[in-house]
């Protein structure tokens, strides 16, 4: 992983040491959570309470996304698409499964393969499948090509902590009167994918896997973002170099019975991103506003889009029990 760290000697702490349930270090998905509900965010994220049990889909998209960054490093290093596509099964196959020790009590000890099952769409089978298809699509010129930096580093998982040239300020007093001026600066951080080069440009890639039909109904939803929005904003900021045209858009459609894939570029103009810089700071105004006040509005508007609030049935409660609802079995400490 290649750290691009625009603020070194900064303080990187991610939470306010002086205003309790203040976040410092803000990424795409606490910045999302916080516009959709400052009470969701609250929850999510301030308190850490998270819905139980494991997320099918984040561990299929996880485990997608490592095979082709494995695919991805080995074109960097100069490997045909078929060589590096062999790297990307060899990873997937390990590392979609667990391998235990012996049984204590057998005589003759030996490992045990337990395979990762997924539910009934988004199995092992279907995940290996759609990373080989994904590997033959390829093309060794041409098309998308990923892109490496001039020492030969591939550029993957590059993770990204920005200054938003903004402070808080928090004053101590004394009973002397004397005080101290604590000043915690805000940052934006998170992860890009990986650059590629596409039609003569560069871009931000980023992939997505979904049982979505790949329309332009489907892109659609990603103008605007705060995901992409975020990501062409940073690769923007580190790499002014490069010319950076936005986010580049790979979708993987996964069906028990086939893969789909299609690029789309998503073009963001300096206008764009600057726009979306204003509105981070606005978001982060709103959020230091609600931790120094200590009150998180819900956003009742939204409580069933997406399929419904994890949170719903909590802020449905009266203020008073609420607590005892989220301390409740449904919910885990993040």
């Amino acid at each position: 992983m290649r750290m691009v760290d625009a603020s070194p000697g900064e303080d990187l702490t991610k939470w306010s040491r002086h205003v309790p349930g203040l976040q410092l270090a803000w990424s795409a998905n606490s910045l999302r959570s916080f516009a959709t509900c400052p009470r969701k965010y609250q929850y999510e994220h301030v308190l850490g309470r998270r819905v139980e049990g494991s997320n099918v889909n984040l561990e299929f998209g996880s485990m997608f996304h490592g095979a082709l960054e494995t695919f991805d490093r080995a074109r960097c290093a100069g490997k045909t698409v078929a060589e590096a596509g062999r790297e990307a099964l060899r990873w997937v196959l390990n590392a979609s499964g667990t391998r235990h020790d012996g049984e204590q009590n057998s005589a003759v000890p030996c490992p045990a393969w337990e395979p990762w099952f997924g539910d009934g769409k988004k199995t092992r089978h279907t995940l290996i499948r759609a990373v080989i298809w994904y590997c033959d699509a390829q093309r060794d010129d041409g098309n998308v090509q990923p892109y490496a930096f001039p020492d030969g580093t591939p550029a993957v998982e590059l993770e990204f902590r920005l200054p938003l040239g903004k402070e808080v300020k928090t004053s101590t007093w004394t009973h002397d009167s004397y005080g101290t001026v604590y000043r915690e600066p805000y940052l934006l951080v998170g992860y890009l994918d990986s650059l590629a080069t596409f039609a003569g440009q560069t871009f931000v890639r980023e992939r997505k896997t979904t049982e979505k039909t790949l329309g332009g109904y489907y892109f659609d939803n990603f103008s605007p973002d705060p995901q992409i929005d975020t990501y062409s904003v940073a690769a923007d900021i580190l790499f002014p170099e490069l010319k950076i045209a936005g986010v580049l858009l790979e979708a993987t459609q996964t069906a028990a019975q086939f893969a789909r894939f299609h690029v789309q570029p998503l073009h963001r103009t300096p206008e764009q991103r600057e726009e979306w810089l204003g509105e981070i700071l606005g978001i982060i105004d709103d959020a230091e506003r609600c931790a120094r006040s200590g009150f998180w509005p819900r956003r009742t508007a939204v409580c069933g889009l997406y399929g419904g609030c994890p949170y719903r049935k909590v802020c449905g409660r009266s203020p008073g029990v609420r607590d005892i609802f989220l301390a409740s079995a449904d919910f885990v400490d993040r």
